[in-house]
């Protein structure tokens, strides 16, 4: 626990840190603000990748979804936390540099820039405080020794993030894409819809492995993946 915690306390902001000094070096013509917002962006990426790789290794790992365990599912929570601490820093950063761009002289750190922040980014900081106060304590300590299965689907959450951040990054560099043989960042919006859909999918398929209740599964997963419409 406390290792994972310490490395992957080190590693967000490290990597950050390197993205900006990289794109200073690349792409000199590039206001701060630019570099943080696709630095910030590169790191989302890279660990939405993590969580997905880590979410289908547990959700393949267990063929009882119920009592099967396996080590990530409790071992890749102690990730999460200092992530989602470093990402509302960084949330921050690119609100505090987007109102001076707009003429909003307030300094850095003060109470009414972070008062601004918070109104402006009250749904992601909500989202990523509940993670920390309510979900951690839940998937490490009241649920058991029960569950992984389900902690794994939660994870493969982050499965439309890489897409959508890559979207995002071609736009803010001017690149439609097609140069690349990506396509335009547009294709990539119906992505996360599509990866509801697929979730929904495997989480009932889970449900029909698990032989002793095999509608378990079924039954509330669309109350774990809300409704895309």
């Amino acid at each position: 626990m406390w290792r994972t915690l310490a490395l992957a306390s080190a590693f967000f902001p490290g990597l950050f840190i390197l993205c900006i000094r990289l794109l200073r070096w690349a792409a000199p013509g590039w206001s701060l603000k630019d570099r943080i917002l696709l630095s910030g962006r590169l790191v989302s990426t890279v660990q939405a990748t993590m969580a997905t790789v880590s979410g289908i290794t547990v959700v393949l790992s267990c063929k009882n979804v119920v009592h099967d365990r396996h080590w990530l599912a409790v071992e890749y929570i102690w990730v999460l936390v200092p992530y989602m601490t470093y990402d509302i820093y960084v949330m921050y950063l690119c609100h505090w540099h987007k109102s001076q761009e707009k003429g909003i002289l307030e300094k850095k750190h003060s109470l009414a820039s972070v008062w601004s922040f918070l109104l402006q980014e009250r749904l992601m900081v909500t989202h990523h405080l509940f993670i920390l106060i309510v979900l951690t304590p839940i998937t490490q300590h009241f649920r058991g020794e029960l569950g992984d299965f389900f902690v794994g689907c939660i994870f493969t959450a982050e499965l439309s993030t890489p897409f959508v951040s890559l979207g995002k990054i071609l736009m803010q560099v001017g690149e439609e894409g097609q140069d690349l043989g990506l396509g335009s960042p547009q294709q990539f919006i119906p992505f996360p819809w599509l990866h509801q859909l697929l979730s929904r999918q495997w989480l009932s398929w889970g449900g029909v492995l698990e032989r002793g209740n095999p509608t378990v599964v079924a039954q509330i997963s669309p109350a774990v993946l809300p409704s895309s419409q």
